[in-house]
C-alpha cells in the first residue's frame, strides 16, 4: 500500500501540544503515521480521516528521538533521550517491554575555565532485524536486543 493520494500539496495536523514532533513511522496497513514528540508522547494519525486515533502521553522521560514499526505492524519500538528502548503493542500502544538506560544520557553544563553546553542524549536510532531489535546511541555503541515478542 502506498501513501494516500490527495490533491492537497500539504496536510498538517497538530499532534504534540506545546512541543514538536521529533520522529515518525508509517503503517501501511492502517494508513497511519505514528509520531514521537519532544515531550515524550506518542500520537497516531489516520491519514484517511486526518483524525488522531491513538495517543500515549509520557511514553518516555524527555523527547522521543527515534521509532520503528516491526514489519508485521504488531510492535512499535521507541528510543528516547532518557536512554530507554521501549516496546509497545500496536495499534493499542500498550507497554510490551523495554530496557531502561540502554544508552545512558550524559551532560556537561560548563566549567570554570570553559563555557558552553554539551549534551549526549540517549538513543539516536532504532531498527527491527529478523531476530533482534537494534539501537544506536550517543554513547557510540550499537546494541542488539534479543527479540522476545
Amino acid at each position: 500500500m502506498r501513501m494516500p493520494t490527495r490533491r492537497q500539496a500539504v496536510v498538517t495536523a497538530s499532534l504534540h501540544a506545546g512541543a514538536g514532533a521529533e520522529c515518525i513511522a508509517w503503517d501501511a496497513s492502517s494508513c497511519s503515521i505514528i509520531s514521537g514528540g519532544a515531550s515524550g508522547d506518542i500520537s497516531v494519525l489516520d491519514l484517511r480521516t486526518l483524525a488522531v486515533i491513538g495517543r500515549l502521553p509520557r511514553a518516555h522521560i524527555g523527547r522521543i528521538a527515534c521509532m520503528a514499526l516491526d514489519p508485521g505492524a504488531r510492535a512499535l519500538a521507541t528510543g528516547g533521550q532518557d536512554g530507554a528502548v521501549k516496546l509497545w503493542s500496536f495499534p493499542s500502544l500498550r507497554p510490551a517491554g523495554g530496557i531502561e538506560k540502554v544508552h545512558p544520557s550524559k551532560s556537561f553544563l560548563g566549567h570554570k575555565l570553559s563555557t558552553g553546553v554539551m549534551l549526549t542524549e540517549g538513543v539516536t536510532g532504532i531498527a527491527f532485524g529478523e531476530d533482534a531489535l537494534y539501537s544506536t546511541g550517543a554513547d557510540g555503541r550499537v546494541v542488539a536486543l534479543e527479540r522476545q515478542w
